[in-house]
């Protein structure tokens, strides 16, 4: 099989990749169509940063890096070699380590080894080995790398099997032993070998390399460490480092070819290989090591490279013949063959770089951060050029320096900003970095919705304000969403039953008064949570957020829409919603409620918001967790929008009043902020000094803003001295707690400082 048709398999929902090497064209046009069309849709890519920053520099754009996957760079003293492919599912995983690079030459061209290690839920004998991968590629993510924390977490959080599993770095597999190898502290995966191999004399040593040093001192290091024995030097048919002088002056080798082997002649020798043929076993070391004293002895933080392998054991003597080398080997290569490489070997350590580096840059909550790169010492004399997706220049932009984080805003109404340039003090420019939108990103992870909250979702099509219905319809898409993941995990479903949709029942009945137990909520599993995080209620947040003019993000579409299109022959499926909201109909006027199902409406809300009284006067509620967030800032908004202005009578489009005694807005949300102030006092004085989920800023904006909305209107209303006093209190209290989470966190900041305009306009006809 060809290495690209690997990424096709089916089952696996995380994609971790690590590559010398990349080509965005190829990956995006062949790996990632395959990838997310089969579901796996979560995928970050760690690059040498000087290979990918000459990559986007000369040769192409990635224009889908930052939006449907994250692509981060690594530099270390030598060069990011590993070529690591861990996929993850929810009953299983693959871990490919070979010699490929993310390239078309490195998928479909060269001479490549690659191997597979598969773990399935009836056999896991591996899964210490992914464990142990996935904590390597942990590694050498950047720590600040807000995306890649978001597309690691994700992962570990779908892949509930990984919780159970301790990794380690070798396993027995029917009997022989497997090892995933890398570069640590202390050794390289040279040094790993010969620990590996132990005691059992090597009678012969075959090394299969495209690069190696001019002086074969990384051979030469690794015969020695295994007793010197003869060695067979594989060789592609080309370019060559070292010279016949330097072959003839080492004892005990011989000098072969790759163009005798049956997937050699015209293809490039890329893959490496190293086989000790012992005594007791055969010992194979493969994957993205070069026969060189930086590939074979690196240091992590330190001198070589980073590298990634695979050791495994064989019997005696069964290796060389597996791999279809005796041919090559049964033939010496004449030495008039060795040539000159002309195009240099593997970046040399301490290599200067191509391109200057920009850094990284992030949207987080419509605020865009920079993480200056290391050199930079007056990053505030440095300016960002920001493009969008059709390489249009929006701006140049100051970033400025807040909280220890470099940030600028942009304005969220036009293009969104994808590829940006650092402008340095001396007026040259960095590498194109690609932007990665963390809300995107999460979003792009999630499958299309479907089921009963896809069809919910679908009636909000073609509509651009609230309505009192709204709250009860969010509340069933949490209940349809919760219900559908409760059954993926309990419960293996027939495949062969048909449509798991076959229940049309809205949902209509359930729900009708939430108990304090949903809003203490059962918590959600990580897993669970992610889910609703990306899925149908996220669709449902983001709708009212746009119906209130907090959408802090992008406005243009994905182009899943499009590949989704391409793949399935016809223009059914795409979109977040499987199909059905992602084509824009015009939708049809609704109806005119009357003044009976208005009056129903406004007192169903109303008595929402005594549940969510009730409940929060519980010790235990937490107003912020997940749930709790979403469903009070749809709630609130909901409310607002279904009230009358003060002064005004209540009528069928807004049945709730503001002072009328039974059903006062003023005193219905009075009383919920009221209820509000000290769980969520409780809940912030326990939070850590980490980062806030967007829901949980959407409530805090919202609390905020109609603890000042509600005050104002009770003494334009001129409600009494003892209402407005309680009022004032509570109002400062929520400030205290809001300002508390907001004063150490920039993104955190800048969207709810934004919020409070925005959700002024969408409520201004509440108050004069």
């Amino acid at each position: 099989m060809r290495y690209d048709q690997v990424f096709r398999a089916e089952g696996y929902h995380s994609a971790l990749l690590t590559t010398f090497s990349f080509d965005p064209t190829v990956f995006e046009n062949v790996i990632l169509i395959g990838m997310r069309s089969r579901g796996c849709r979560n995928i970050g890519i760690i690059v040498d940063q000087n290979m990918l920053n000459r990559t986007l520099s000369e040769a192409a754009p990635a224009p889908r890096a930052g939006t449907a996957y994250h692509l981060a760079k690594r530099k270390v003293s030598g060069a990011f070699h590993p070529k690591i492919a861990l996929r993850l599912g929810r009953e299983g995983g693959s871990l490919i380590i070979g010699s490929a690079n993310l390239t078309g030459a490195g998928l479909m061209g060269n001479m490549e080894a690659v191997s597979e290690i598969l773990v399935t839920s009836e056999d896991m004998r591996a899964a210490p080995l992914l464990a142990a991968a996935l904590e390597y590629f942990e590694r050498h993510a950047d720590p600040r790398d807000r995306a890649m924390k978001d597309v690691v977490g994700r992962a570990r959080a779908k892949t509930p099997w990984l919780s159970a599993v301790t990794a380690a770095v070798e396993v027995g597999i029917d009997g022989r032993r497997v090892s995933f190898i890398t570069e640590t502290e202390e050794v390289g995966v040279g040094e790993a070998f010969v620990a590996f191999i132990g005691d059992d004399v090597i009678d012969r040593l075959v090394a299969v390399s495209p690069y190696w040093d001019d002086d074969l001192r990384g051979l030469e290091q690794m015969r020695k460490s295994l007793g010197s024995p003869a060695s067979a030097l594989v060789v592609e048919t080309g370019e060559h480092d070292f010279s016949v002088t330097t072959f003839q002056s080492k004892t005990g080798l011989t000098l072969h070819s790759t163009g005798t082997h049956a997937a050699g002649g015209t293809r490039r020798l890329h893959a490496k290989l190293l086989i000790a043929c012992g005594q007791e076993a055969d010992y194979i070391l493969s994957g993205s090591a070069n026969i060189s004293e930086a590939g074979l002895f690196g240091r992590f933080d330190g001198a070589g490279n980073a590298e990634a392998c695979i050791m495994r054991t064989e019997p005696a003597g069964a290796v060389i013949d597996r791999l279809g080398l005796s041919v090559s080997l049964s033939e010496e290569m004449p030495l008039s063959h060795l040539r000159p490489r002309k195009s240099g070997a593997v970046m040399t350590e301490n290599e200067p770089d191509a391109v200057p580096d920009g850094g990284a840059l992030w949207i987080d909550h419509g605020m865009l951060f920079w993480q200056p790169p290391s050199g930079v010492d007056k990053p505030d004399r440095c300016r960002l050029e920001l493009t969008d997706s059709a390489n249009s220049v929006i701006g140049v932009f100051a970033p400025s320096l807040a909280h220890g984080q470099w940030s600028c805003e942009f304005d969220t109404d036009g293009p969104a900003p994808r590829v940006g340039r650092v402008i340095f003090g001396n007026e040259t420019a960095s590498a194109p970095i690609p932007i990665a939108s963390l809300g995107r990103l999460g979003r792009s992870s999630e499958p299309p919705n479907s089921g009963r909250a896809a069809r919910l979702l679908a009636d909000l099509e073609g509509r651009s304000d609230l309505d009192e219905e709204d709250y009860e319809r969010a509340l069933k898409i949490i209940m349809a969403s919760r219900q559908e993941i409760t059954v993926k995990r309990d419960v293996k479903r027939d495949r062969t039953s048909g449509d798991d949709d076959h229940d049309d029942d809205d949902g209509e009945g359930q729900g009708e008064r939430l108990t304090d137990d949903e809003y203490r909520e059962l918590a959600p599993t990580r897993e669970e949570e992610q889910a609703m995080r990306s899925g149908p209620v996220a669709e449902m947040r983001r709708f009212v957020n746009s119906c209130l003019g907090l959408s802090a993000e992008e406005v243009d579409e994905d182009d899943d829409d499009a590949l989704t299109k391409a793949l399935s022959g016809n223009g059914a499926g795409g979109g977040r919603n499987g199909g059905q909201a992602s084509r824009k109909m015009p939708r049809a006027p609704r109806k005119k409620a009357s003044w009976t199902q208005a009056n129903e409406r406004a007192d169903r809300l109303a008595l929402r918001v005594r549940e969510t009284c009730d409940a929060l006067a519980r010790p235990d509620v937490e107003p912020l967790s997940f749930l709790n967030a979403v469903r009070l800032h749809i709630l609130i908004n909901v409310v607002l929008k279904s009230s009358a202005s003060v002064g005004a009578r209540h009528n069928e489009t807004h049945p709730i009043s503001a002072t009328e005694p039974a059903r006062s807005w003023i005193r219905l949300l009075g009383r919920l902020l009221q209820e509000l102030e000290a769980p969520l006092e409780r809940q912030v004085a326990a939070m850590e000094d980490n980062a806030l989920e967007e829901e949980c800023i959407d409530a805090l904006a919202t609390i905020l803003f109609t603890a000042g909305l509600v005050l104002d209107a009770a003494r334009q209303a001129e409600m009494s001295r003892s209402v407005i006093a309680q009022l004032e209190a509570v109002n400062a209290g929520l400030a205290r707690s809001v300002m508390s989470l907001v004063r150490t966190r920039p993104a955190v900041d800048a969207f709810v400082r934004r919020a409070m305009p925005a959700l002024s306009a969408a409520h201004a006809e509440l108050t004069d």
